[in-house]
């Protein structure tokens, strides 16, 4: 009878040294949770064709994945820190997508990412160094310029360059990424609110779908002759339940001492209750005096459902 000779211990060193370094299981999804890092030199920038309007700094570059999003700061030193963050999809083969949902820079000025920018590789992990390229059909932009090694392996913004950080609440899942709401899902409160806190903005109105409520803006925000842009988190709460999301808004100085608010966003979290407005797209609004800082009347508003059955849904938008 044959027998099954035993692994010798290189043979077996080997095969434990493969599974390592493919860092991934047959059975379950690829993953690649953490904090990653690179440094990037100008001689680096300078050996791929990116338009110097878009360059980003030289540097040290660190990268965070949770999930179903990424977040990324490229810092400079004295020339200056860049910041994106976005949704991130995984695919097969090894392709990854990027999604940016929000980008700025320290000082201010033009980001190397832009909202709205899309980006796809074909990615490779071994042990600790994830190494990137464009997919096919995709792009990478500089993302792939050097090699990142992984520093940690819990994703946390802590990581992250603390010169430029993306804003508080970026990197975690919305908990909105796959989510699809009801075709009869719709709001259009409006009210008028106050500042209540440094950070903070609260009160009622009425929306027709959903009958008195109120509204809690949370989030940092400033008047300037520049616009600025913010991410605010909302509460809006009403007889039957919670809504519970965010919005990218900005805040532009317009004629007759006017400052006009707008945003674009969607309900992350609901109560039971409402369960079938969790992803529903909506645009937070409003309109404060020059002579009343402290006032906001304001609106939070979703599309029409003849509107939204034309479009496809709406994904992350904060």
């Amino acid at each position: 009878m044959l027998t099954r000779a035993p692994l010798g211990p290189l043979l077996a060193g080997a095969i434990a040294l493969l599974a390592i370094g493919c860092a991934q299981r047959s059975d379950r999804p690829p993953t690649l949770d953490g904090v990653y890092r690179t440094t990037v030199s100008a001689e680096d920038l300078g050996a791929i064709d990116v338009p110097d309007e878009t360059a980003p700094t030289p540097g040290s570059w660190t990268l965070v994945v949770d999930h179903g999003r990424f977040a990324i700061t490229q810092d400079g030193g004295g020339h200056g820190c860049t910041w994106a963050y976005g949704a991130l999809g995984l695919g097969d083969p090894n392709v990854m997508s990027w999604m940016v949902i929000d980008a700025g820079a320290v000082p201010a000025g033009v980001a190397a990412a832009q909202p709205g920018d899309g980006y796809r590789f074909a990615w490779s992990r071994y042990r600790d160094v994830l190494s990137l390229s464009a997919a096919r059909g995709g792009t990478s932009g500089y993302f792939a310029v050097r090699p990142w090694r992984r520093i940690a392996e819990t994703p946390a913004a802590s990581g992250l360059s603390t010169r430029c950080p993306p804003p508080a609440g970026a990197l975690p899942p919305t908990g909105a990424e796959h989510a699809t709401p009801s075709q009869d899902a719709a709001i259009s409160f409006t009210g008028d609110l106050g500042r209540t806190a440094p950070t903070t903005w609260e009160g009622t109105g009425t929306a027709s779908e959903l009958g008195r409520g109120r509204l809690t803006l949370t989030g940092a925000v400033s008047f300037s002759s520049d616009q600025t842009r913010r991410r605010l988190t909302f509460a809006a709460r009403f007889p039957k339940g919670e809504l519970r999301g965010c919005a990218i808004t900005t805040i532009t100085l317009r004629p007759h001492r006017r400052y006009l608010w707008q945003g674009d966003g969607q309900i992350t979290r609901t109560s039971p209750g409402l369960h079938g407005y969790t992803g529903l797209a909506v645009s937070l609004g409003g309109l404060t005096t020059t002579d009343a800082l402290t006032r906001l009347h304001g609106t939070l508003r979703s599309d029409s459902a003849q509107q939204r059955a034309s479009t496809a849904p709406p994904g992350d938008r904060c």
